[in-house]
């Protein structure tokens, strides 16, 4: 073999290692004392890291899957109750809205809803004309005050949706205000705790 053809062979060698080096790299994971998280990399295998532990698919513990488990689950029951949460309020606000223009539509009798509120009663004021309210009236009620400072400053609600089961019994009014929008003041035994308006 020509000494050409050796350091062509050599240089080939050398290329190939390389290559397989830069294609499969090897990483050190290093985990922190209170650290507890699992990662996977463009859908490869898990890495878990517990209380300063590294483990790997292969060395991960029962009670390490366990908590993991545990957490994914909590995660999942979490974020379904917001879900009932959102699609309950949107009820609320669909059923404020529906009593609020009966009430200012049919004045001569009063309004009940054919499809009623989970966990509540929808009522309706029965006024001959409910006269709006502007947003900032609706803006200036603060969380904290009463139902009377409430009733002072905003008038009698326009419709309420009323929580009957809750023991602290909660309440939301809803006002029509000035250009056709709606907004609404929620109370928790007889206080405001909360006040929408619209975007």
């Amino acid at each position: 073999m020509t000494w050409s053809l050796r350091i062509f062979v050599l240089a080939a060698f050398l290329g190939a290692t390389l290559e397989t080096a830069v294609a499969q790299p090897k990483f050190r994971y290093i985990c922190a004392p209170d650290q507890r998280a699992k990662r996977s990399f463009n859908g490869g295998p898990w890495h878990y890291c517990f209380d300063g532990f590294y483990y790997s698919e292969k060395t991960v513990p029962p009670h390490v899957v366990k908590y993991f488990e545990d957490q994914e689950r909590e995660s999942k029951e979490f974020w379904r109750k917001e879900a009932e949460l959102r699609e309950k309020s949107r009820r609320e606000s669909m059923a404020l809205h529906e009593a609020a223009l009966a009430s200012h539509r049919s004045p001569r009798s009063p309004y009940r809803p054919t499809s009623p509120v989970s966990g509540g009663v929808v009522e309706a004021s029965v006024k001959p004309e409910p006269k709006p309210v502007s947003k900032e009236k609706v803006r200036s009620i603060e969380a904290g005050a009463t139902r009377e400072s409430v009733i002072g400053k905003l008038g009698e609600p326009h419709g309420k949706v009323v929580n009957s089961t809750d023991p602290e019994l909660i309440e939301t009014w809803t006002y029509i205000m000035e250009g056709g929008a709606f907004g609404s003041v929620r109370l928790k035994a007889g206080s405001v705790v909360a006040v929408r308006l619209p975007e």
